[in-house]
């Protein structure tokens, strides 16, 4: 069971651009994630809600005039208690992914949860998990795994 889950819409605003080292040449696009509460509905059913338009066309001053931001890809982090030292699981999806309104469905080590290692201290998830379950060795069974599943449904107002 997991006692805390976490939604997140990420941003990016790839018409605009703003410098990161002008004597370096070095640029980037504006990009935010935006947080969106998820509220538990069954026991292991959370639902939320984003916007694709959650972020506001704008001119900010940067070089490229009008910043148009897309929506490229959300996700939500799912930790066993609600301490931010808890490793978070990830899932995340893809824009054409979401447009379709496919099913995500990753696949983790059973054994891994809720205290997996960390794979990388520059990255916050610590299981990374398989859309793919035949990319688990064959010797692990299904009872080894858990899945979370995630489904994006369009909503209109």
């Amino acid at each position: 069971p997991f006692a805390s889950v976490d939604g997140g819409a990420n941003y990016i605003a790839s018409s605009c651009r703003y410098a990161v080292s002008r004597y370096n040449g070095i640029f980037a696009n504006p990009s935010d994630q935006l947080r969106f509460a998820l509220e538990r509905t069954a026991e292991n059913t959370w639902k939320g809600v984003f916007h694709a338009d959650g972020m506001l066309d704008a001119d900010y001053g940067l070089e490229g005039g009008m910043c148009r931001w897309q929506l490229p890809s959300g996700g939500a982090a799912v930790r066993a208690t609600g301490s931010r030292t808890d490793p978070p699981f990830g899932i995340a999806t893809d824009a054409d992914a979401m447009r379709a309104g496919k099913t995500v469905r990753v696949h983790y080590i059973r054994n891994e949860y809720p205290s997996a290692p960390l794979i990388d201290a520059e990255w916050p998830y610590h299981a990374v998990g398989e859309e793919d379950r035949s990319r688990f060795a064959p010797r692990i069974r299904d009872e080894e795994l858990f899945t979370i599943s995630m489904e994006i449904r369009k909503t209109t107002p």
